[in-house]
């Protein structure tokens, strides 16, 4: 975490884990199941997978032939990329047009839950250490046996509190006064099953699109693909 801007030469590869926060901009290679939370804009230069990107105002990954594909992608202004989403089973999903405020709470939502999950993931490995050592649950001492329940009361400590900041996060969106100047720009390809999120109306591709942007459009009350202009 940094009050400027953070610079991954390499990039992140987070195993659901990683958090990068920056009051600034960061700027990265790539990012592959992390969390990305910045107060200004977000910048990749190859692609991101499996992450969260959260950024004040942008997120922009429009070099060469750079890719966003599945995880979630919130900005509150603008996401320009060369690919949105991927062939097969990706869950992608694009939020833009939110203001300041609730960018704000959506990044320390997502820097608890990053937490949360962390935590959760470790408990879950301590216990499978413990029962691989004993091969049976059942054959712990009472001294075990006590931290392996422990171990898992955190862990369901941990899911519904995962649950609970979701249901926080609807909420947020679902309350956002948001405003009509988000928009989605792809210099390339526009995937089938990318779910767009704008002035809380939501639109899932059903087709290829190429060279074309996702606006709200204010008189219709709905998302529209659009040539890209």
């Amino acid at each position: 975490s940094t009050d400027g801007d953070v610079f991954l030469k390499q990039g992140v590869c987070g195993h659901r884990t990683a958090v990068v926060v920056a009051h600034g901009n960061i700027h990265t290679r790539y990012a592959e199941q992390a969390t990305l939370i910045a107060g200004n804009d977000i910048l990749i230069d190859v692609g991101t997978l499996h992450s969260t990107l959260i950024a004040g105002r942008a997120v922009i990954a429009n070099q060469a032939k750079a890719k966003i594909i599945g995880g979630s992608t919130t900005a509150g202004e603008l996401v320009e990329t060369k690919q949105l989403g991927g062939q097969g089973n990706f869950v992608t999903e694009i939020t833009v047009g939110r203001s300041k405020q609730t960018m704000e709470a959506l990044g320390e939502l997502d820097q608890v839950a990053a937490h949360t999950l962390l935590r959760k993931q470790q408990t879950i490995e301590l216990a499978e250490q413990i029962q691989r050592a004993v091969g049976d649950v059942t054959r712990l001492d009472d001294d075990e046996r006590k931290v392996y329940i422990q171990l898992r009361q955190v862990q369901l400590h941990c899911e519904i509190e995962l649950r609970h900041l979701a249901e926080q996060k609807d909420h947020l969106l679902a309350e956002d006064d948001a405003s009509t100047r988000g928009i989605v720009k792809v210099h390339g390809q526009l995937m089938p099953a990318v779910t767009f999120r704008m002035r809380n109306r939501s639109l899932e591709t059903k087709t290829n699109h190429t060279h074309c942007r996702v606006v709200y459009h204010e008189g219709s009350n709905r998302i529209l693909v659009l040539p890209l202009r």
